[in-house]
């Protein structure tokens, strides 16, 4: 009966940690990593091709799989039906301003105007040399006013804008940042440069300077620049009427197919693909792994990235710790990279799980497939990838000296019992200098992170 019992325990505790391991990994997906660069839960950007866009799921990243029809081989762009080479300048549509082919085969054209020596942005007004007068710089050009000034017994005042200013008044600018004041002989304004908008708007949406978005035909992407927005103009191919394009594979308006992520169920509709979303668990193993099981990761892109290094579809190389290996696989978004998890050496290895991307040891971050010496200077330590989670190991061979046991970096006297490192187990320093620890599965709290 006590065994029965004993059992019993062991299973609820197993179903507690699957429980909190359930909940606990349902709040990783708060972020995606695209690329190196995080973006939050819902957020949409540009695909890598310069043509697709993607949105932040809970599940991870979507990307849309438009055929994009790319600009001219070594580079170039395509404007109003013509083909320009990188660095070309080319007036726009408007026969005023001057357009410009990028090297990523965006067009900007610069959206401003020239009057006097000086630059106006689109929609600036500003006073004329006569201090009675004013110009206007619009898509068509520079636009001024023809008002007759006023004679020697008018100057009391001035007016301006449909304003009326007394001698001696200073006031803003209508750019925000020269000042203008009323004068015996008129209206007098400074002319410095006005630093230019820190925002663009398109389409009745603020974008950022420097920000990418997407165009209007859901195809191009745009980038908010100093004087305006610039788009690419590659030409787009939709999927056929009564079709779905799904992962680069096409489907027939009422066909059903599981989706990428293996657990959820997609439906091609008249409007696009429908997907369930079910939240799929992820767990990772809470026993010591067998020489024949093999740790995944998933990575964006078409090669895999190693300690550093990147390797094609279809290499193999030789992991850190110099006794096991890994693959690089394809796939249709992502590449897959395994890597088998053998025992490297006859000692015990200790195991932290730990969220993110990188292994956390002593204040120091270690990229996944790194190894490194303990603080201990005997042990050693590898960081792991896995699907949700890292996984760092370290050796725990006994480093005795003076008859003492040393513990990461700390000397105990034989017979003491102290944390282990996961601060969960139980470490005890024997006679012959040995550390023995407890060997439970622990998940890593928070404030540990």
């Amino acid at each position: 009966m006590p065994d029965t019992v004993h059992v019993n325990k062991e299973f609820g505790n197993m179903i507690a940690i699957f429980i909190f391991m359930l909940v606990s990994i349902s709040c990783v997906h708060a972020t995606c990593n695209y690329h190196g660069t995080i973006h939050q839960l819902g957020s949409r950007f540009n695909a890598i091709d310069g043509c697709n866009t993607c949105v932040c799921e809970v599940h991870g990243i979507s990307c849309t799989e438009i055929g994009c029809i790319n600009p001219p081989a070594g580079g170039g762009c395509t404007y109003n039906g013509k083909l320009y080479k990188s660095g070309d300048s080319f007036p726009s549509t408007d026969k005023c301003n001057t357009c410009t082919c990028g090297s990523d085969g965006s067009v900007a054209c610069k959206a401003h105007c020239s009057y006097q020596h000086h630059h106006y942005a689109i929609g600036v007004t500003w006073a004329t040399l006569d201090g009675c007068n004013t110009c206007s710089c619009s898509l068509t050009g520079v636009t001024c006013t023809s008002n007759p000034c006023p004679t020697e017994n008018s100057k009391q005042e001035c007016h301006l804008n449909q304003h009326t200013y007394y001698i001696g008044a200073t006031w803003t600018a209508s750019d925000g940042c020269n000042l203008c004041s009323c004068t015996d002989t008129g209206v007098h304004c400074t002319n410095h440069h006005c630093q230019v908008a820190a925002t663009c708007t398109y389409h009745g949406t603020i974008h950022h300077l420097g920000t990418r978005f997407d165009a209007i035909d859901g195809c191009n992407t745009c980038l908010c620049m100093e004087h305006g927005v610039a788009c690419t103009e590659m030409a787009c191919i939709k999927p056929s009427a009564g079709t779905c394009n799904y992962h680069r594979t096409i489907y027939n308006v009422g066909d059903s197919f599981n989706s990428t992520d293996g657990c959820n169920t997609c439906h091609c509709t008249s409007n696009g693909v429908s997907c369930t979303e079910m939240f799929c668990a992820v767990l990772h193993p809470t026993v010591q792994l067998s020489k024949h099981v093999r740790s995944s990761v998933y990575q964006i892109g078409f090669n895999c990235n190693y300690n550093g290094k990147q390797f094609n579809v279809g290499e193999n190389w030789p992991t850190t710790d110099g006794c096991n290996t890994c693959s690089c696989h394809s796939g249709k978004l992502v590449v897959r990279m395994t890597c088998t998890e053998n025992d490297c050496d006859s000692g015990k290895r200790s195991s932290v799980y730990q969220r993110g991307f990188h292994c956390k040891y002593e204040e120091k971050q270690f990229n996944v497939g790194e190894s490194w010496t303990a603080s201990d200077g005997c042990n050693t330590c590898i960081c792991h990838a896995g699907d949700l989670l890292v996984r760092m190991t370290c050796t725990e061979k006994a480093c005795a000296v003076g008859g003492q046991c040393t513990y990461h970096g700390k000397a105990y006297k034989v017979g003491d019992s102290f944390p282990s490192i996961d601060k969960c187990n139980t470490c005890f320093c024997e006679a012959d200098g040995s550390v023995p620890c407890t060997e439970r599965f622990c998940l890593l709290n928070e404030n540990q992170g």
